[in-house]
């Protein structure tokens, strides 16, 4: 997947392959974000290449625990000069065009399925399996609201407010202001 910020070009790739440490790995990143706390192999590994416009290039590689996230079109949104990109269960705040952690979240008790930025608010959300998170831009939550059912369906942005659907179909509205 790519992307465009200003004069940037945005990168996500997922690379499975990768392995913490090896020499055999096919990609070499300038940094190693290694955000698993509680688990021996990562399940999700995202790399992360910003490309400037003159060609000078800055990578690095997330990688996360929970629920395996691929990469999509929610998987990453760039919000001034950061990028905030889904992996596992969290997100994470990548300064640009650098690739600096700046911080990441555990957003969702599996899996962060996409992250979202709302205009009007100024803030991000996260559609995770189990909660909708609200969550500033300095990577704090403000609010979590889940329900009785795994939230695997549609995910919409409104303007004042998000809905999502359900593994059973029923859909969900949340307030993005409490």
């Amino acid at each position: 997947m790519e992307i465009t910020a200003g004069s940037l070009v945005v990168r996500l790739l997922n690379d499975t392959n990768y392995t913490p440490g090896s020499a055999d790995n096919t990609h070499v990143y300038s940094r190693v974000y290694d955000l698993t706390k509680w688990v021996y192999r990562p399940s999700s590994k995202h790399a992360v290449i910003c490309i400037e416009p003159d060609e000078h290039e800055h990578s690095c590689i997330l990688l996360g625990e929970g629920g395996a996230t691929g990469i999509h079109e929610h998987s990453v949104v760039v919000v001034g000069p950061r990028c905030f990109v889904a992996v596992g269960d969290a997100i994470c705040a990548l300064s640009l065009p650098d690739l600096n952690l700046e911080w990441s979240t555990k957003v969702d008790e599996f899996t962060c399925f996409g992250v979202y930025y709302s205009h009007e608010h100024d803030c991000l959300l996260s559609h995770g399996e189990l909660e909708i998170a609200r969550v500033s831009l300095s990577g704090e939550i403000e609010w979590s609201k889940g329900d009785k059912d795994i939230f695997t369906g549609r995910f919409q942005l409104a303007k004042d407010h998000v809905e999502v659907v359900d593994f059973n179909g029923h859909l969900h509205r949340f307030d993005i202001v409490r």
